[in-house]
């Protein structure tokens, strides 16, 4: 097949990280479930203070530098999943990634092969010559609108204070990839051991509703 030209990268995002795009997103919480069930996210103010966190100093900030070492061509996958701090963090880096590699080598006729979300991700970028300028805000966008879906439906949260916390992290969205377009593998790291805790704990959690 041959690849489908970008015509624009803006519009190129849009359609990758819609909830439309087949990679299942919905299906995840990156363990906000388990901050819900355990008493950690109840309020508004709770929820956008955890998602801060994971955006500035966990797995979002990890995520992106991710994508920025895959969009330069390094050979990163293995680190990636290294660098998974539970057992379900790896398997939504790894489901959702070869969700998102099956999806765009069928629709773009890109060369790409399964891998950790953010590696392919990076990786679907630099083959279409998205810049990290475009690329890195959109994807952690995307990435705290899906933490977000999860508490409006289990805090529960309203839809427009959703909508608003989104809003209150959009410098701190653009601050992080800055950093990360500019920085480099060496800047991986997580800080957000809360996040973490949650996520080994929510394989144990009985009933729940997404698989991380």
């Amino acid at each position: 097949m041959t690849p489908v030209p970008t015509v624009d990268p803006h519009l190129t995002l849009q359609t990758w990280l819609s909830p439309g795009y087949p990679v299942s997103g919905f299906a995840y919480s990156h363990g906000v479930e388990q901050a819900i069930a355990q008493g950690d996210i109840a309020s508004d103010s709770q929820a956008e203070e955890w998602i801060a966190l994971v955006i500035a100093q966990g797995s979002g900030r990890n995520d992106a530098c991710l994508i920025s070492a895959a969009w330069q061509g390094a050979p990163i996958a293995e680190l990636a999943r290294a660098r998974a701090v539970a057992v379900e963090r790896r398997v939504e880096m790894d489901e959702m990634g070869a969700a998102f590699a099956r999806t765009t080598r069928n629709a773009y006729g890109l060369d790409l092969q399964d891998g950790p979300y953010p590696v392919v991700f990076g990786q679907a970028c630099r083959a279409l010559d998205i810049p990290l300028a475009f690329a890195l805000p959109a994807y952690l966008n995307a990435f705290a609108a899906q933490m977000i879906s999860v508490c409006v439906r289990l805090v529960p949260l309203g839809q427009t204070q959703g909508q608003a916390i989104l809003a209150r992290l959009a410098p701190q969205i653009g601050a992080v990839a800055r950093a990360a377009e500019a920085g480099g593998l060496e800047d991986l790291g997580s800080a957000c051991f809360a996040s973490d805790m949650a996520a080994m704990a929510h394989e144990r959690l009985s009933p729940r509703l997404f698989r991380t």
